[in-house]
């Protein structure tokens, strides 16, 4: 519920340009948008964490887009963020029974691809990806690598 509400505000404020503030809430968001994907919630909790989760793809896209370049540098750098659209990419493109993941690919195919498509856009003008970016789904029992 606070990283909802979280998200919100972050979508109501101006420009988050002070680099700690940045990647603290990209953190936050980043982990709780990990927990919703992985589906590591208590049965009760995933009704909100499906409606949080536009939200939330939605303040992480605003955060990378309004911090300074040295931040979003180290934020796109990081191995977590390359996982993160990993395993967005893996429940869009998915096969899924669960209503659960059906419904997650449902509210991710716009946000979460244009979240992707925000935090790969840097590679092709200053960065390079990592190789070591490892998307491991615990109930699933998958394991995708970023080459």
């Amino acid at each position: 519920v606070s990283s909802a509400v979280f998200a919100r505000f972050i979508l109501a404020s101006d420009e988050v340009r002070e680099p700690l503030v940045c990647y603290e809430a990209w953190n936050l968001l980043s982990s709780t948008l990990f927990t919703i994907t992985e589906r590591n919630l208590m049965e009760d909790e995933e009704p909100l964490a499906l409606l949080a989760c536009t939200a939330i793809c939605l303040a992480l896209r605003k955060l990378i887009c309004s911090c300074s370049l040295s931040a979003r540098r180290t934020i796109i750098s990081s191995p977590w963020t390359v996982s993160m659209g990993i395993t967005i990419l893996a429940i869009i493109d998915g096969n899924h029974i669960s209503p659960y993941f059906k419904e997650l690919s449902m509210k991710l195919v716009n946000v979460g691809r244009d979240l992707i498509k925000v935090t790969t856009s840097e590679w092709n003008t200053h960065l390079q990806p990592p190789t070591n970016a490892v998307s491991i789904s615990m109930r699933n029992k998958k394991c995708l690598r970023a080459n």
